[in-house]
């Protein structure tokens, strides 16, 4: 019975370690496109030319 519950609980842990590793992938795609995005707003809506050279330089590189 303990030998079924350590099973069981390793099963367990092995599933919700893939689990964190497939949110931890989401969450890395999801913060790439928010910078992504707060790029593209800035060089649409900034009043700050300076603001806008920066991050088109940085697209060039």
């Amino acid at each position: 019975m303990l030998e079924e519950t350590i099973k069981k609980l390793k099963e367990n842990y092995q599933h919700i370690d893939s689990l964190l590793v497939t949110a931890g992938v989401y969450l890395q795609q999801a913060e790439k496109e928010l910078a992504e995005l707060q790029e593209q707003f800035i060089i649409r809506y900034s009043d700050d030319p300076f603001a806008r050279l920066k991050i088109l330089a940085k697209k060039l590189r």
